[in-house]
């Protein structure tokens, strides 16, 4: 995993979202729509990333494995394959 740093300034904009920097999504492996657990304790906000339930790999052959991490029941919103495609799309499109 990617050394990120502990403390970092982040900034709400006028529709009240905050971005969350691209290294620290990274590491966590936060994609849109990771669900994020909210902490309010005085005027401290804590969030805390759930632990993922598959990470996709690469086999030597270039194709991507769903590896899960767990055994629970596969929820019906969440989409590996889907997920994958739609990634590797945007890094296609990105090359046009």
């Amino acid at each position: 995993m990617t050394t990120t740093p502990t403390t970092f300034e982040l900034e709400i904009d006028k529709f009240g979202r905050v971005l969350i920097p691209k290294k620290v999504r990274e590491a966590l492996n936060l994609r849109a729509g990771s669900k994020l657990k909210a902490d309010l304790s005085g005027t401290a906000l804590t969030l805390e990333a759930e632990a993922p339930r598959y990470e996709i790999r690469y086999s030597e052959g270039g194709w991507p494995v769903v590896h899960f991490l767990d055994a629970q029941p596969w929820p019906e919103d969440e989409d590996p394959i889907k997920a994958c495609r739609d990634e590797r799309t945007a890094e296609l499109l990105k090359t046009w």
